[in-house]
């Protein structure tokens, strides 16, 4: 039986890392990419590190640390409707990001809280 850590990930999602932030302050992403992941719908909200509440949409459990910020989309890159990779609803945003080692120290469990972002993606570079 593999690690909690590895398990249960069959779902795809499509992955779009920060690469940094434009002049307006919207962040800007890299390529698109295709994960293996475990993703949970639910609703309830959070504060953020201005105590601003956040509606956390999502919860997902990755095999990499992905930066607060990036874009993640349900499916995969095959399920994006057109061509040019770029989804037209239910984008998600990076909001939080958790580390948890086993206690041994060999396997790592990475889990990400999503926020709902606009229908719109931010610019590729």
């Amino acid at each position: 039986m593999p690690p909690i850590e590895r398990d249960a990930r069959h779902q795809k999602a499509v992955l779009w890392t920060k690469a940094g932030v434009d002049g307006y302050a919207n962040p800007t992403l890299n390529e698109p990419e295709e994960i293996e992941v475990r993703w949970q719908w639910t609703r309830r909200n959070v504060l953020d590190a201005t105590k601003k509440t956040v509606v956390i949409e999502a919860i997902v459990v990755t095999d990499r640390r992905i930066e607060v910020d990036s874009i993640l989309w349900l499916g995969g890159l095959d399920d994006i409707p057109g061509t040019s990779y770029v989804p037209t609803s239910n984008i998600m945003i990076v909001k939080f990001n958790d580390e948890v080692p086993d206690i041994r120290g060999r396997e790592t469990r990475y889990t990400l809280q999503l926020m709902r972002y606009t229908d719109t993606l931010p610019e590729v570079v």
